[in-house]
């Protein structure tokens, strides 16, 4: 099963990349596709692009952790993000981000077991 899912990947991350070419420049369009489809960056997909663009894995991993709005852990279907700054913390942001948290039977940065909702923090 495990070899199956490997070669949808594969063949996935390849009709990205020649949707979108392979030059360095076009990394963020697939990554950003590539995560779109499986809600994360898996590190098999990771791995795929890095050879069928000839680049280093090492700077496929750098662009992918630049970036916030990638991510290499799965995430839900929809991300809750709380304020945890000092204007919204002095507006109780705690709280609101606790509620949430006990409501969805998570912990900050965590996603529910159906993959439905991940509740994130920024500052």
């Amino acid at each position: 099963m495990e070899n199956s899912r490997t070669k949808r990947m594969n063949e996935f991350v390849s009709d990205v990349v020649d949707r979108h070419g392979t030059e360095r420049s076009q990394l963020t369009n697939i990554l950003r596709e590539v995560q779109g489809e499986y809600s994360y960056l898996p590190e098999q997909a990771l791995r795929d692009i890095a050879e069928i663009i000839e680049i280093p894995l090492v700077d496929v991993y750098g662009v992918a952790t630049f970036y916030t709005s990638c991510s290499l852990e799965p995430k839900g279907k929809n991300v809750v993000t709380v304020c945890m700054g000092t204007a919204c913390h002095v507006r109780n942001s705690p709280g609101v981000l606790d509620a949430i948290c006990r409501y969805l039977d998570v912990e900050p940065g965590g996603t529910t077991d159906e993959m439905l909702f991940t509740v994130e923090t920024v500052n």
